[in-house]
């Protein structure tokens, strides 16, 4: 017991692991994504897939005159409650389309999207995954500017390293962590969607079980009608 102490005192004044319900001082971070583009028969048109460390999207070509109020709610997600100012501010706020729009006046072509994106923390060397954070998401959308249907698929840990343990998929370390809704773009209220979410999880001692730290990995992810998104990623770490 005494040489068990005397390890995690070490480990402490190292700065390698942190006291419980402290951060984690772990490694580098990134997302990962995946998108499978159909038609409105189901028949894919393209996939395409990215490591990325930072902000991720695809652009949307289209410009709207909603660019002071893209990400303020027109309807809520089921289970969302009222977002609070703070949150509506932070979606309208963070949403990288508008840095992208261009203004032109076609208009997009029907289909639905599958998508995928992940917060992945690595050891403190670059080497091993030590624990992947996934929201899922499909929508389709017309050619009139609506998305015409939404799913958010549960989140999930793709992949947890030993020492690592799940605490909760939907937890924020501030506020409600899984919350969504519609925002109002190029005319349409269903022009567009934004969904947050932030889960927790838990590094532990081997063998001992003694919690040492928690990580809140957050994902945000915007989405225009058509194939068009915009994403964020954080290890909450």
């Amino acid at each position: 017991m005494k040489r068990v102490i005397l390890t995690i005192a070490l480990l402490l004044s190292l700065g390698l692991v942190t006291q419980a319900n402290a951060d984690v001082n772990t490694g580098p971070q990134y997302g990962d994504f995946q998108d499978v583009l159909t038609d409105t028969n189901g028949n894919v048109v393209s996939v395409t897939s990215g490591e990325v460390n930072g902000t991720q999207g695809i652009a949307s070509p289209y410009g709207s005159a909603d660019t002071t109020n893209a990400g303020t709610p027109t309807i809520l997600d089921p289970g969302t409650s009222a977002p609070t100012p703070s949150q509506v501010q932070t979606a309208i706020t963070s949403n990288v389309f508008m840095s992208t729009l261009t203004g032109a006046s076609s208009t997009p072509t029907p289909g639905c999207m599958t998508h995928y994106q992940d917060a992945k923390e690595m050891d403190v060397i670059n080497v091993s995954v030590q624990f992947i954070y996934r929201m899922t998401a499909y929508w389709c959308w017309d050619n009139a500017w609506h998305i015409t249907s939404w799913n958010n698929g549960p989140v999930s840990w793709p992949k947890v390293a030993y020492g690592w343990k799940v605490d909760e998929n939907c937890v924020g370390k501030d506020s409600t962590s899984c919350y969504g809704w519609y925002y109002s773009w190029h005319g349409s209220p269903t022009g567009g969607h934004y969904a947050f979410r932030q889960g927790r999880i838990e590094q532990d001692i081997p063998l001992i079980g003694v919690v040492i730290g928690y990580c809140y990995p957050k994902l945000q992810l915007w989405v225009n009608a058509g194939p068009y998104w915009s994403g964020t990623h954080s290890d909450g770490c």
